[in-house]
């Protein structure tokens, strides 16, 4: 496997815009994931790329206004500390004058999901972004996701823009009634959906061939033998795989681009 060929993943670069949005409707699209629909300023909205990414700004609990950094030619600037309430989603998908947010709603833990499990119609959101695109590799001759819950969006997201010949399977780290977000899903009749199963043994049961892009994401821990399995074991290149932490039992507001594996960063 260490010869294998590059997959070139291609970037498309967009402009850094604060949108100032106001939710349309809500909805329960599985017993723990919660569908935001939200309008506004969405002229120019694009996301090109399966693992795309929004920075969403969220009301204060306390106060309800949303606080946001300021903005300069290269990104968000700082302000001032505990100001702003902010984390990062895949946009489920957008239609002209819409975007729709999957959040996994899981009690008051945190303030996505607090805000989440009350959100309503009218509700004032800001989002930036996606500032960045990575586009589904070319060469793709096969992929595998492994996600949890927090990651079906961009799991959906990979179903909906790869080429309809390439196969897909898809392994979910959440049980088997969770599989229904995937139903009437763009792409998801060619896709192998697998639930509730052991990810380890089920990853080391798929061939994994030189045209093979593996996705991980979710639960950082949970990451760190998959990921280990495919670099070290099989010897596969970052081109090949990469392993997203979306959160970390124990940690808030986890940066998901900070290496899941800490003693093997790419």
């Amino acid at each position: 496997m260490t010869d294998a060929p590059a997959l070139s993943r291609r970037h498309v670069r967009h402009e850094l815009v604060q949108r100032h949005l106001t939710v349309a409707s809500v909805r329960s699209v599985t017993p723990r994931i919660v569908r935001v629909t939200l309008t506004g300023e969405l002229d120019g909205f694009a996301a090109d790329g399966p693992t795309d990414h929004l920075k969403v700004f969220f009301p204060d609990p306390r106060t309800g206004r949303i606080a946001t950094p300021g903005f300069h030619a290269g990104g968000l600037g700082l302000s001032a500390p505990g100001a702003v309430i902010s984390r990062d989603y895949t946009p489920a998908d957008h239609r002209p004058g819409e975007l729709d947010l999957d959040l996994v709603v899981h009690g008051d833990g945190g303030p996505a999901s607090a805000w989440a499990s009350r959100a309503a119609v009218g509700d004032p959101l800001i989002v930036a972004g996606p500032k960045t695109s990575k586009l589904v590799p070319d060469g793709l001759t096969s992929l595998v996701l492994v996600v949890d819950e927090t990651a079906f969006p961009t799991a959906a997201r990979w179903l909906r823009l790869t080429p309809p010949d390439v196969p897909v399977t898809l392994l979910l780290d959440a049980p088997e009634e969770a599989a229904r977000y995937f139903d009437g899903l763009p792409g998801s009749r060619r896709a192998t959906i697998r639930a509730g199963v052991d990810l380890e043994a089920a990853l080391r049961a798929l061939p994994i061939d030189p045209g093979t892009f593996v996705f991980l994401a979710g639960e950082a821990t949970t990451l760190v033998p998959l990921r280990r399995y495919l670099r070290r074991e099989l010897g596969l290149g970052p081109e090949q795989v990469v392993a997203s932490g979306y959160w970390k039992r124990g940690v808030a507001g986890l940066d998901h681009h900070a290496p899941v594996d800490p003693d093997d960063p790419d």
